[in-house]
C-alpha cells in the first residue's frame, strides 16, 4: 500500500484588531491547476478565524467517502490536481453548510429583535454567498481534461465496487443549486428584517403615543391650577388680608376646569369628524 505525506504551513491567525468583523478581509489560496486564468480557489473556512490549510485537510479527511475516492483504485496514485479539486469541492460544501446555518439562525431567531448589526451581518453573508457562487461556477466550468479523465476512471472503478461517491463535476453543480436557493432565502430574510423593523417602530410609536396621552391627562389637571395660581397668587383674605375671599380662586378654578374639559372634548370631536371626512 502506498503512503503519502502532505506538508502544510502553520495556520495564520489574525492580530488583535478593533475593526469589525465585516471589515476584515477573507483570505483564499489560488492553485494554478485550472484552465481558468485565475486558478483554482481554495476558500477560507467560514467557521474559523484561522487561515489553515491543515484544517481544510482535516475536514476533508473526516468524511469516510473521501477515503473511498482516494483508495478505490490501489494501482494508481491520484494526481495532485485531482486531489486539489476534491479538497476544494469539499471546502465549498462545508462553507455552504456554514452559510446556511448562519443565515437560518439569523432569519429564525435574531430577526425577532432587529437592529443595524443584524443588517450588517446579512450583507456580509450575502457577500460570502455571491463569492461562493462565482468561484464554484468557475471551478465547475474549467476542470482540466486530465482531472476529468482521472475522475472518470475513479468513478468507473467505484461503480464496479458498488461504491457511491460524489465527484467535483456533480457536487459543484449541487452546491450551485443549493446556493441559489439559499440566496432566495437570504433575500426573504432581508424582507423579513424590514417588516420586523417596521413592526418594532410601530410598537415604539404606540408607546410614545400612550406616554403623550398620559402627559395630556396630567396637563388637564395642572394647567388650570397653574393659571389660577398665577392670577391670584396668595392674595386672599385668609392669608394676607386681601379683599378677595379664598372662595373666589376656588370658583375660578372650577370654571377653568370646566372650560378646559370643554376645549379638550371639542378638540377630540373635531379631530374625529375631520378624520371621517378624509
Amino acid at each position: 500500500m502506498s503512503q503519502g505525506l502532505i506538508l502544510v504551513d502553520a495556520p495564520a491567525t489574525e492580530a488583535p484588531s478593533t475593526a469589525s468583523s465585516s471589515s476584515l478581509p477573507r483570505f483564499h489560496l489560488r492553485f494554478p491547476v485550472s484552465n481558468n486564468r485565475g486558478g483554482l480557489v481554495l476558500p477560507q473556512l467560514l467557521d474559523t478565524a484561522e487561515r489553515s490549510l491543515f484544517e481544510c485537510l482535516r475536514r476533508f479527511l473526516s468524511h469516510a467517502w473521501h477515503f473511498d475516492i482516494l483508495l478505490v483504485d490501489g494501482t494508481h496514485t491520484i494526481a495532485p490536481e485531482t486531489f486539489l479539486y476534491l479538497l476544494v469541492t469539499s471546502t465549498w460544501e462545508t462553507n455552504l453548510q456554514n452559510l446556511t446555518r448562519d443565515i437560518k439562525r439569523i432569519s429564525f431567531e435574531e430577526v425577532r429583535k432587529p437592529n443595524a448589526a443584524i443588517n450588517d451581518v446579512l450583507h456580509d453573508r450575502r457577500k460570502d454567498l455571491i463569492f461562493l457562487r462565482e468561484q464554484v461556477a468557475l471551478g465547475k466550468s474549467w476542470i482540466p481534461r486530465s482531472v476529468a479523465e482521472q475522475l472518470q476512471a475513479i468513478q468507473a472503478a467505484a461503480e464496479k465496487q458498488q461504491i457511491h461517491v460524489g465527484f467535483p463535476h456533480e457536487r459543484l453543480g449541487d452546491v450551485l443549486v443549493q446556493a441559489q436557493s439559499l440566496e432566495r432565502f437570504l433575500m426573504d430574510s432581508f424582507s423579513l428584517l424590514i417588516s420586523s423593523t417596521i413592526v418594532l417602530q410601530a410598537t415604539l410609536s404606540t408607546e410614545q403615543a400612550v406616554r403623550g396621552q398620559k402627559l395630556t391627562q396630567l396637563a388637564f389637571l395642572y394647567i388650570p391650577l397653574s393659571f389660577v395660581t398665577g392670577v391670584f397668587g396668595m392674595n386672599v383674605r385668609e392669608i394676607n388680608g386681601s379683599p378677595l375671599s379664598i372662595w373666589v380662586p376656588v370658583v375660578v378654578l372650577g370654571v377653568t376646569l370646566v372650560l378646559t374639559a370643554a376645549i379638550f372634548t371639542s378638540h377630540g370631536w373635531w379631530e374625529r369628524r375631520f378624520v371621517r371626512r378624509i
